[in-house]
């Protein structure tokens, strides 16, 4: 079981964090450029995050919202 954890999730989420430290370009250029934080904050300065981040609250707000609701509702009907 803690073979699978590091082969399956830990090594690649690793491997991932490395790689967001860097600019790849793939097709023209195999070589990477250690940028830093450059990748974060472009994203964070991206118009779109901003958007994102709201639509992906709203949308857990509704989801927990109906799911504790329909759970609930099923409770009370079994009961």
């Amino acid at each position: 079981m803690l073979l699978f954890l590091i082969v399956f999730l830990i090594y690649p989420f690793g491997v991932n964090v490395y790689n967001s430290f860097f600019k790849y370009k793939i097709v023209l250029d195999r070589n990477p450029i250690y940028i830093g934080l450059g990748n974060y904050q472009e994203l964070i300065l991206r118009r779109q995050f901003k958007g994102a981040i709201k639509n992906t609250f709203v949308l857990m707000f509704f989801v927990v919202l109906f799911q504790v609701g329909f759970a609930l509702i099923l409770a009370l009907l079994v009961s």
